[in-house]
């Protein structure tokens, strides 16, 4: 569900058919305690979606500078700020 190629991604009606989602289904009720999502889940796929947003922007900026001096220079910075 997390490809971003629409094409190449899984539909919701595909993923519901899925053998681990249909099992967990099967042993959790609707409604029960287990059923609740945690928070900390809820909190990282916000910030999953605040990284790609960042990204954005990042990609914007760089695209409206003309000068590929100014370009070099923050290819470089990132490069040794990138530790992985």
């Amino acid at each position: 569900m997390l490809t971003a190629d629409p094409k190449k991604r899984i539909t919701a009606d595909e993923a519901l058919r899925d053998p681990w989602f249909t099992l967990f289904t099967r042993r959790v009720r609707i409604g029960s305690e287990e059923d609740k999502l945690d928070p900390k889940i809820i909190e990282r796929l916000r910030t999953y979606r605040g990284v790609s947003a960042l990204k954005k922007a990042a990609m914007n900026l760089l695209v409206k500078m003309a000068d590929n001096k100014d370009i070099e220079y923050l290819r470089e910075m990132f490069i040794r700020m990138d530790k992985d």
